[in-house]
């Protein structure tokens, strides 16, 4: 009965995973059409910052920052985001990169650490549960 539960509830989060980055994106400039932003999926980093301006976001009761920009449609160009880390046993705070996003692509954005620095690896592809690597455009070092 025990591993029943746990399946059914491990099951559960996964459906809630795949519905929370479906879907329409939310807008940052809700004039520029979808086919001419940016779409973004966001995975173990929570953006509080977008080019120096406040992200909704709150602070869980537990002291971890929760965003609402998980999946996300931006204006092309480069980007400033402020992001904090909570991928397992890994955590921080204001952590920043920079990256030129093109129209009408979309970008899979994950955290990741390589040669012992922290950064994001970005994939041209939509969400899914595991990147293809050979859909990654590049690894960006935190500033």
């Amino acid at each position: 009965m025990h591993l029943k539960r746990i399946g059914f509830i491990g099951i559960f989060c996964i459906i809630l995973l795949f519905l929370g980055c479906s879907g329409t994106p939310r807008t940052f400039d809700s004039s520029l059409p979808l086919e001419r932003s940016a779409i973004l999926y966001f995975m173990d980093v929570e953006v509080t910052e977008y080019n120096g301006i406040p992200v909704p976001h709150r602070i869980a009761s537990t002291g971890i920052t929760v965003s609402e920009w998980k999946h996300i449609a931006i204006p092309p160009g480069i980007a400033e985001f402020t992001v904090d880390v909570m991928a397992s046993f890994h955590f921080g705070k204001d952590f920043v990169f920079r990256y030129n996003f093109e129209a009408g692509q979309d970008y899979y954005i994950v955290f990741d650490i390589q040669d012992r620095d922290w950064g994001v690896k970005i994939y041209k592809q939509k969400y899914s549960v595991f990147p293809r690597s050979e859909n990654l455009l590049d690894f960006v070092v935190f500033q």
